[in-house]
């Protein structure tokens, strides 16, 4: 079990372990198994009170982050985007200053036994992306009027190289 030092910000990986301690039935001195709670041996550390308080706690922060819309789940290029060592590029995104949205392409990261390095070109603005290819198709098709989302279907692979 990792502890966080006094002074240092805790990390998501703190913030999941407390979270994980802090719904666990045990510390109402039951015991769960096969989904069920039992009386255990051993006495409380918590009263069901605040055990509760903390839950309901938890269980509406949870919920506000469910309901947050999720803007990169697709793209017109995911799944044809791909960088120089041949690893597909996967939608997502950012928030900026006063919430604004910045979409990417970012490259997937090679498995560490493979012992490949990471590539140069780790993230794409999505946008940019975008409206480079749209441009190379207009000019390609010699039609004026092509957008962004005729990418998907006019496009089969693109790799990202620097240069």
């Amino acid at each position: 079990m990792k502890l966080i030092p006094p002074g240092l910000p805790p990390t998501i990986a703190d913030e999941r372990l407390l979270r994980h301690i802090l719904v666990n039935r045990l510390y109402l001195g039951e015991i769960v198994h096969k989904g069920r709670s039992h009386p255990g041996n051993h006495a409380a550390i918590l009263t069901p009170e605040l055990f509760e308080a903390v839950r309901a706690k938890l269980a509406s922060a949870a919920t506000l982050r469910k309901d947050r819309p999720i803007r990169a789940r697709s793209g017109p290029l995911t799944g044809k985007l791909f960088d120089a060592a041949g690893r597909p590029m996967t939608p997502s995104f950012g928030y900026g200053r006063g919430g604004q949205v910045y979409r990417y392409y970012v490259s997937m990261p090679a498995s560490p036994e493979a012992g490949a390095r990471p590539p140069k070109i780790q993230r794409l603005s999505a946008a940019t992306a975008e409206q480079i290819i749209a441009d190379l198709l207009r000019r390609t098709l010699r039609r004026d009027e092509l957008l962004i989302d005729d990418i998907a279907t006019l496009v089969s692979r693109v790799e990202a190289r620097e240069g």
